[in-house]
């Protein structure tokens, strides 16, 4: 992130607890910008692929994959410059924020692991999809996701390791990644490493992995006309084959099938 130190002097604050209001998936085309608007409520922002780019206030902004913000009320956001095919939640919401430094207050700015909250996410859209009154069963989950954000923050000592960790892999998981070399590199043994990535993220350094290649291929498969096999092994797949069978068992879809359906819905 860049040109945000003000935000560094705001903090979401949990006393009043924040409240929700509506949220969505949302994924940027090749060359789209961000719309240009002054909102009345907070928004956060939860990019799992991707940069979006905008300004707020006139100071020019970035959020890149991996990285959390919250927009707050008040402020004008535009789309001065191409966003760089963002796929990020987003959140609206109410809530209290101020410079007081409480705690348990939530900073406007950070990094988090995509891949360890993209069930909690997933889980809070199907809710949003369901006919009837579930304003508390959506407030609880926004909750949870905020808490989430707040045991991901200020790491020491060996919590440190899975942050570590998760940046080289998020640089190598195109390639062939060598487990038993980052563990070497940062002083751990390869079953220490996947312990605490696990106990830290909820998931392995493979399923990690895995995801950011889906992910990947899921923007190519959206941005681009690439066949299905160039697609499977720009994502660090060593097969079509094993880029078929692992994203159905995440969609439920085909990736030909995924595209098609995606594709309908822009």
């Amino acid at each position: 992130m860049k040109g945000q130190f003000m935000n560094n002097l705001y903090r979401l604050q949990i006393n009043p607890l924040p409240f929700y209001h509506f949220s969505s998936w949302r994924h940027f085309l090749s060359g789209e910008r961000h719309i240009t608007r002054t909102i009345s409520e907070h928004v956060l922002l939860l990019m799992v692929d991707g940069v979006l780019c905008f300004s707020e206030d006139g100071i020019p902004l970035e959020v890149k994959a991996g990285e959390w913000y919250i927009q707050r009320a008040g402020l004008r956001q535009s789309g001065d410059v191409v966003s760089r095919m963002p796929h990020y939640y987003y959140i609206h919401f109410g809530g209290n924020i101020s410079a007081e430094d409480t705690k348990g207050a939530l900073p406007l700015q950070g990094k988090f692991c995509p891949e360890s909250m993209i069930s909690l996410l997933n889980e809070l859209e199907s809710v949003t999809q369901q006919p009837g009154d579930l304003d508390l069963a959506k407030n609880a989950l926004f909750l949870q996701i905020l808490s989430a954000l707040c045991e991901q923050q200020s790491p020491s000592g060996e919590n440190n390791l899975p942050m570590k960790v998760a940046d080289l892999l998020a640089v190598q998981y195109k390639g062939q990644v060598h487990l038993d070399e980052i563990a070497s590199q940062l002083g751990y043994t390869r079953d220490s490493i996947i312990r605490l990535f696990k106990n830290y993220y909820g998931i392995t350094p493979y399923q990690y992995i895995l995801s950011r290649r889906i992910d990947h291929a899921k923007k190519m498969l959206l941005s681009t006309e690439c066949p299905i096999n160039e697609i499977a092994f720009d994502s660090g797949f060593n097969s079509e084959t094993a880029l078929y069978r692992a994203f159905k068992i995440r969609t439920g879809f085909s990736p030909s099938q995924w595209r098609i359906y995606k594709q309908g819905l822009l």
